[in-house]
C-alpha cells in the first residue's frame, strides 16, 4: 500500500516573559503555544539560552549588544514533518517611578521657593529639571538645569501675576555603569535611559496681597488699620477737611513723613504712622491720620520689606523689590552729577516718582506713555507734562537694571539723601497708559485688562489740572463719583461732574470736565486692581 502526503500546521512559538534591565542579566522566557510532540531549536545572538523544559520555559541570558533569537519548531508526529520559525528581537526596558513635586502650601508671592522631590526611584542617580513658563526666572538653578542635590532643588525669582511652571524632569537611571534607553520594538543602544514627565505647579498672584484700599475713623489717640498685608509704601488722606497727603515707607521707616502736595523735607512726627505691621500699620494721634471723628482714606503697596543693597547703578543704592508686583522702593545719596541708580525690579519702570528727602523739592514723575521716559511732571503741582529735560533723567530712559539721574537738586542733590517708588506693569494686576479725551459725557474706553480697584488721572497736555484719584472703596459701585486730588489739600470731592466707570476690563470717564476728558488732550493714568 502506498501512504498520501498529509501536511499538517504548526503555530509560530510566541514568547511571554520579563524583558531584561541590564547587561549579564538572567531572565526566563515562556513559549505559551509550546507542544510536547514540537521540538525547538534556538539560535540567540547577543545573548545565551538555555534547553525550553517540559512546560515550555527556557532561561535567556543577555552578553552585550541588542539581544535577540531566533526559534525553529518541528515535528515529524506521525512520520509528516513541518517547521516554523520565529525571530524575537528583546527590547531593554528599566521600571522606574517618576518623581513627584511638592510645593509650599503658599508660594504665590515668593522670592526663594523649595520644590521636594518626594518620591525617587532607588536606581535613579540624577534629576535635572527644565522649567519652562514665560513668567518665571531661576535662581540656583541657573537656566533651567541642575543635578539633584539630596532631595531638594531651591528655585529662586518669582514675576508676573500667575506663575505656573511646568516642570519637564527627566530622570536618568544607572544600572551596573551602563545606561539604558527603552524604546518598544527598538534595538539596544548604548545611552542614557530617561523618562519625561510634565508638571504643572500653579501659583495664583493675588492683587490683594500686593494692594490695598483702606479707610478709617479717626479717634484722637492711636488705632491699627487692616490692610491684609505687611506694607512698605503707605499714602493716606484726611478726606473730610483739608489736610496735607502723608507718605511713608520701610525703608525711611515708620515717623518719617514725605509730604507729597508739598515741596518740603522729610520731617520725623511720632504721633503719625508709627509701625508697619504684618497685616497692616498703626497710627499715633497726629491729626493727619487720627484726628478724632474725621475719615480718612489710605493706599498701601507690598514692596519686599528690609532693603538690600544694589550695585547696578554707578550708585549703590538700598532697595526694597516686589517683584512679582513690579514694585521697588529705592534710597540713594545724591552725587549732584550724572549717575545711574539700580532700582531692582526685572523691567523697565513704567512710573518713577522721584524727591529729595534733605531739602525741600518737588517730587519728579516720569511716565512711559509721554516722551519715551525722558519727560517729568511734578505731581505735587497741576502743571503739564514738561517736555524732554535734562537735569532730572539727564535725557535717559531707564533700562531694567537701572534708572538715571542728572544733576538736578530734587533727583540727584549732592550728599542728599534720594528716594524714588518705580513701578512696571504686571498684566493682570497693574496698567499705566494713556488716553485722548473725546469731550464726551460717554468718554473714552480705557483697557487695563481687569477691573480696576484704584485709577489715577493727569492731563498731561494742558496745566491747571489736578492729580485724581478714584477708587473702588469710597465710591462702591458706577458711577464713581469721589475722587480726592494728590497735590491738593482740599477735601474729599463728591459729584457725578467727575465720575468714571469701573470696567471688568478698563474704565470710561463719565463726564466733561477739562481735567479728565478735554477733546483732544492726552492723560496719563495708573490703575490697580
Amino acid at each position: 500500500a502506498s501512504w498520501a502526503d498529509t501536511s499538517i500546521t504548526l503555530d509560530a512559538p510566541s514568547i511571554t516573559g520579563t524583558l531584561f534591565v541590564d547587561d549579564g542579566s538572567t531572565v526566563s522566557h515562556t513559549i505559551s503555544n509550546w507542544s510536547d510532540d514540537v521540538s525547538y531549536t534556538i539560535t540567540p545572538t547577543n545573548c545565551t539560552v538555555g534547553a525550553v523544559n517540559s512546560s515550555g520555559v527556557f532561561v535567556v541570558t543577555h552578553t552585550s549588544g541588542t539581544p535577540s533569537y531566533t526559534i525553529v519548531a518541528t515535528t515529524d508526529s506521525l512520520g509528516l514533518a513541518d517547521s516554523s520559525v520565529v525571530t524575537k528581537n528583546i527590547v531593554l526596558s528599566v521600571a522606574m517611578t517618576a518623581p513627584s513635586l511638592n510645593a509650599p502650601a503658599d508660594s504665590d508671592d515668593a522670592t526663594a521657593v523649595t520644590y521636594t522631590i518626594s518620591s525617587i526611584d532607588s536606581n535613579a542617580t540624577k534629576v535635572i529639571f527644565d522649567a519652562q513658563s514665560s513668567n518665571f526666572t531661576y535662581g540656583s538653578v541657573g537656566s533651567g538645569s541642575g543635578s539633584k542635590v539630596g532631595n531638594t532643588v531651591e528655585i529662586t525669582g518669582w514675576s508676573g501675576t500667575s506663575v505656573t511652571v511646568t516642570l519637564t524632569y527627566t530622570t536618568v537611571a544607572t544600572y551596573s555603569n551602563r545606561a539604558k534607553v527603552q524604546s518598544t520594538n527598538a534595538a539596544y543602544t548604548d545611552s542614557a535611559w530617561s523618562s519625561t514627565d510634565s508638571i504643572v505647579i500653579s501659583s495664583s498672584f493675588t492683587a490683594t496681597d500686593n494692594f490695598d484700599v483702606s479707610l478709617w475713623t479717626g479717634n484722637g489717640s492711636s488705632q491699627s488699620v487692616t490692610t491684609g498685608f505687611q506694607p512698605d509704601f503707605v499714602l493716606y488722606k484726611v478726606r473730610s477737611t483739608t489736610y496735607d497727603w502723608y507718605a511713608f515707607d520701610s525703608i525711611r521707616g515708620a515717623t518719617k513723613v514725605k509730604y507729597v502736595n508739598k515741596i518740603t523735607a522729610e520731617v520725623t512726627n511720632s504721633s503719625t504712622l508709627t509701625s508697619f505691621n504684618s497685616n497692616g500699620f498703626s497710627l499715633g494721634s497726629e491729626a493727619g491720620g487720627n484726628q478724632n471723628s474725621l475719615g480718612y482714606v489710605g493706599w498701601s503697596w507690598k514692596a519686599g520689606g528690609t532693603g538690600v543693597s544694589n550695585t547696578n547703578g554707578s550708585i549703590t543704592s538700598t532697595v526694597s523689590v516686589n517683584t512679582a508686583a513690579g514694585f521697588s522702593i529705592v534710597s540713594f545719596t545724591g552725587t549732584g552729577s550724572t549717575a545711574t541708580v539700580g532700582h531692582g525690579l526685572s523691567s523697565t519702570p513704567d512710573i518713577i516718582m522721584v524727591a529729595n528727602r534733605s531739602v525741600g523739592g518737588h517730587w519728579n514723575f516720569m511716565h512711559s506713555a509721554v516722551n519715551g521716559h525722558t519727560g517729568y511732571m511734578y505731581s505735587d503741582g497741576n502743571g503739564a507734562f514738561g517736555s524732554p529735560y535734562t537735569p532730572p533723567w539727564n535725557g535717559t530712559a531707564p533700562t531694567n537694571s537701572y534708572f538715571t539721574v542728572g544733576n538736578d537738586s530734587d533727583t540727584n542733590g549732592s550728599a542728599s539723601a534720594i528716594i524714588a517708588y518705580c513701578w512696571h506693569e504686571v498684566s493682570g494686576y497693574s496698567k499705566f497708559g494713556s488716553f485722548t479725551g473725546n469731550g464726551s459725557s460717554t468718554g473714552p474706553t480705557v483697557t487695563t485688562g481687569f477691573q480696576p480697584s484704584f485709577v489715577l488721572i493727569k492731563d498731561s497736555t494742558q496745566g491747571g489740572h489736578n492729580w485724581s484719584i478714584w477708587d473702588d472703596v469710597r465710591s462702591t459701585s458706577n458711577t464713581r463719583t469721589k475722587i480726592v486730588k494728590m497735590d491738593s489739600t482740599v477735601a474729599e470731592y463728591d459729584s457725578a461732574a467727575v465720575g468714571i466707570d469701573f470696567l471688568s476690563t478698563g474704565f470710561q470717564p463719565k463726564n466733561t470736565d477739562p481735567a479728565i476728558n478735554k477733546t483732544g488732550n492726552t492723560y496719563i493714568y495708573m490703575a490697580f486692581a
